[in-house]
């Protein structure tokens, strides 16, 4: 079997590792043009950083319902739907991380959980495969 050399599986490998796909970014600013392909870039990476600071934002509303349901004497952190409001301060950031399993448990309930979970496994797994095709050779 002819395989694939070691300098192309290597740009496999370090693209697989890297996740954004940053080996095909010199063509796709080729065939987009220098005027195009900086503004898809810029909205991208605009889209990123909002996501970001969404995930931040429902992790200190997670700690603010975690912090609550403590105080009350609570084992866990119950749905943000069965509390009520207070007119307490905003949530912060603070050294609390939570996995994004976790917060979709507490914001979504135990179905997106899972769901989130099973997306999660097949992604892998697809990686995982993928790079066992390309060093099984």
């Amino acid at each position: 079997a002819a395989g694939v050399s070691l300098p192309v599986a290597c740009c496999i490998a370090s693209n697989l590792v890297m996740g954004s796909g940053f080996l095909s970014l010199p063509y796709a600013f080729a065939r987009g043009g220098l005027a195009l392909a900086p503004v898809v870039v810029a909205l991208i990476g605009g889209m990123m950083m909002l996501a970001c600071s969404w995930e931040a934002e429902a992790m200190a509303r997670a700690e603010a319902l975690e912090v609550r349901a403590l105080r009350r004497g609570g084992a866990t952190v119950p749905s943000p739907a069965r509390l009520p409001t207070t007119g307490s301060k905003a949530p912060a950031i603070s050294n609390r991380t939570f996995e994004v399993c976790e917060l979709c448990g507490i914001f979504g309930g135990p179905i997106l959980e899972a769901g989130y979970s099973i997306v999660f496994l097949v992604y892998y797994g697809a990686t995982l495969w993928a790079y066992a095709f390309v060093f099984a050779e």
